[in-house]
């Protein structure tokens, strides 16, 4: 069986976000990667959206990072986990 981690502060919706994850910083998202790297998770993964319509801010959030940039900054932080968006607009 394969487990999956969403990485935290990676959008900011209201009905999933908990207060805690405003806090966190780069840093502290890659700790999360590691963490469930030594843990034996198979994946991590986090959402991507260049912009959000002003009308859709309440739904689905006020900001998700750059996918292939997280990416790349959680790469750097980890060795074998798999690093994955939930979607990458191109």
């Amino acid at each position: 069986m394969r487990f999956t981690v969403y990485l935290p502060n990676c959008m900011d919706v209201a009905a999933i976000t908990q207060p805690w994850e405003r806090e966190l910083n780069g840093r502290d998202i890659a700790g999360v990667a590691q963490r469930a790297e030594q843990l034996g998770y198979s994946m991590v993964f986090l959402p991507e959206h260049f912009f959000t319509p002003k009308a859709h801010v309440e739904m689905s959030g006020n900001h998700y990072f750059d996918a292939t940039t997280a990416q790349a900054f959680v790469a750097g932080a980890t060795s074998t986990i798999t690093i994955g968006s939930m979607v990458t607009i191109l």
